[in-house]
């Protein structure tokens, strides 16, 4: 503790503190002895905890490392919240510490961070509730330049994948951007997939370097949507109804499924 102040919000009392946080069990092995710098913690006597500062997510003085094993996460940032989720048949209640900031995997050329990295653990343990926690990890962003270092490079790539949030979606989403400076081909591949249904969808497309004369028109590119139990419908397009013509529901500046 460097500072401890009590107060009072409505009809809840808190401790509110300045202090290094330290971990165990899991997650202090995954910070191998690393502690937080933390300017305002409050502690309020319903037991709820939160970062006292604006918008929740605390911004680290200095980034900590989180060691995951093949990659290294560069913590710059921690934010707090609460969850609900079905364990062995049970609603049971967690707490989570998030963690943003960039992951290293030691590879020239290549940047990646991580999104919506959270630390769960229950707090309603008691008679027939064991203690459970998990780390679990939201977004992955990868891009790639080759060759690397470079201010023109030839190829450059973006992907990205998202896990979804346990007892929030069932979605899993994904994608990639390709660009090669020669010849000026890029293109696009988007995929979503509930396991459990089972449904996917897919959405690709290329522009190609030339246009393809046919007569009074050329064609630029190609896209084109495949999927199984996922519905494309113009209603979903704000503005649209079932009376506008798919083609208006393709030139929509964000179509949706």
């Amino acid at each position: 503790m460097k500072s401890v102040e009590l107060g009072r919000e409505g009809d809840d009392f808190f401790i509110a503190a300045s202090c290094d946080l330290e971990f165990l069990g899991m997650l202090g092995e995954f910070l191998e002895g690393q502690s937080i710098s933390i300017s305002s913690l409050r502690i309020y006597s319903n037991g709820r905890i939160e970062f006292h500062v604006e918008g929740g997510n605390l911004t680290l003085p200095k980034p900590i490392k989180l060691n995951l094993g093949p990659v290294q996460l560069s913590v710059t940032a921690l934010h707090f919240g609460s969850n609900e989720r079905e364990l062995d048949g049970q609603m049971r209640k967690y707490n989570y510490f998030g963690f943003d900031g960039g992951v290293n995997i030691g590879i020239a050329g290549l940047d990646a961070r991580g999104d919506g990295i959270k630390f769960y653990y229950t707090v309603d343990d008691g008679p027939g509730k064991s203690p459970d926690s998990y780390l679990h990890i939201q977004t992955i962003h990868v891009d790639l330049v080759i060759p690397a270092n470079s201010s023109d490079p030839n190829v450059m790539l973006k992907g990205w994948l998202s896990i979804p949030e346990p007892g929030v979606s069932p979605e899993y989403r994904g994608g990639i951007d390709l660009k090669l400076k020669n010849p000026r081909i890029s293109g696009k591949v988007d995929m979503r997939l509930a396991p459990k249904y089972p449904a996917f969808l897919i959405d690709a497309g290329i522009e190609l370097p030339n246009p393809i004369a046919l007569g009074a028109i050329s064609i630029y590119g190609f896209r084109g949507l495949l999927g199984y139990r996922y519905v494309a419908e113009k209603e979903a397009v704000p503005g649209l109804t079932s009376e506008n013509t798919w083609y208006e529901y393709y030139k929509a500046p964000q179509r949706r499924i």
